[in-house]
């Protein structure tokens, strides 16, 4: 079984683009983590079982499905030069989703709707390690009026920090990479802003009331930047007027069908909205508060799942500052390597 990116390989070739910068890639995975999640088999204690033995099939769990390190592969050895041994590239399959016989179909993990589940979980469970006290998001606060941050858990699957400890919110891939983790923070502390400004005007509000309007607030505006800042830069405004996707300039909208299945596709989630992996650019870069480039940037295999350095003061600030200030990468045929082969 020869790996997609061998195949069609995937060349690392940078064409930046002339108007939309890093946040437009950014939200796009922020935006892909509330609408989609592929679940795969487990272990106890929702560890995640090591396929990477090529006989992990039968020694570790019966739905790790291992693929040969093709010869002449770009970047992984064919031969483990310690034991002689054929290389394998970890993989787990998917859960299977489907109710009636037939090939098999994966399930989506998170609510297909666009209802910043990424920020709130997609079920009460996820919501209840996320909720603090007087309507606010649990965070982890820090002294000297440093801003807050996410919260943080020793139990997250694929932390590779340190520390031990990754930072979690409605979405299990907050920690993925530096810059999806500042975007969480960003949503995290808009919330409770949003329960500050609505407890000074109704003191009289109970922490729950606080909490869902702040969260129906919250969830509007994810809804706002996907259909009126997002879409448009992604499909054009041609093909929002085509579809119907624009939003009114007043008004209600008065077409929603309840007989309509909701659910993500396969080829949605699987395929079609992978074309942010084009648009990444091998590094975050770090702008100071004058917009002056900080060195050195952060590579993105050393912030995968490795969110310490978000501790460091100003990062989260640094970070933002590049995401908006940025050129993303083109949607062409080019993936970074620190994509294809460190993620």
């Amino acid at each position: 079984m020869l790996c997609v990116s061998v195949k069609f390989y995937f060349f690392d070739i940078s064409n930046l683009h002339s108007r939309y910068t890093l946040m437009t890639m950014q939200f796009g995975q922020f935006l892909d983590h509330d609408l989609t999640m592929t679940p795969i088999h487990k272990g106890f204690h929702e560890s995640i079982p090591d396929c990477r033995s090529c006989d992990s099939p039968r020694t570790v769990h019966p739905e790790c499905a291992p693929f040969p390190i093709p010869s002449g592969d770009h970047y992984y050895p064919e031969i483990n030069i310690t034991s002689g041994q054929r290389m394998c590239f970890p993989f787990m399959r998917s859960l299977p989703g489907q109710l009636q016989l037939g090939p098999r179909e994966q399930v989506n993990q998170n609510t297909a709707f666009l209802d910043a589940s990424q920020i709130y979980g997609e079920n009460p469970c996820v919501l209840k390690d996320l909720k603090g006290i007087g309507g606010r998001m649990n965070c982890t606060q820090r002294p000297l009026k440093l801003k807050d941050l996410l919260p943080q858990s020793d139990h997250h699957p694929e932390c590779k920090a340190a520390s031990g400890l990754c930072f979690i919110a409605g979405d299990g891939r907050a920690s993925e990479q530096p810059g999806l983790t500042v975007i969480h923070t960003i949503f995290m502390r808009e919330h409770n802003k949003l329960v500050a400004g609505l407890k000074s005007i109704n003191p009289h509000w109970e922490d729950d009331k606080l909490f869902e309007q702040a969260r129906r607030i919250l969830v509007a505006i994810n809804q706002h930047i996907t259909y009126n800042e997002f879409l448009p830069r992604l499909l054009s405004w041609n093909a929002m007027n085509l579809y119907g996707l624009k939003l009114l300039p007043q008004g209600y909208y008065k077409d929603y069908n309840p007989n309509c299945n909701p659910a993500i596709l396969t080829e949605f989630a699987s395929a079609a909205f992978r074309v942010g992996h084009s648009l990444l650019r091998p590094h975050i870069p770090r702008l100071s508060p004058s917009y002056q480039i900080i060195d050195p940037p952060i590579l993105l295999r050393n912030g995968f799942f490795k969110p310490d350095m978000l501790l460091q003061h100003g990062m989260v600030d640094e970070i933002a500052r590049g995401l908006v200030s940025t050129p993303m990468e083109t949607l062409d045929q080019f993936i970074t390597g620190e994509w294809t082969s460190s993620l």
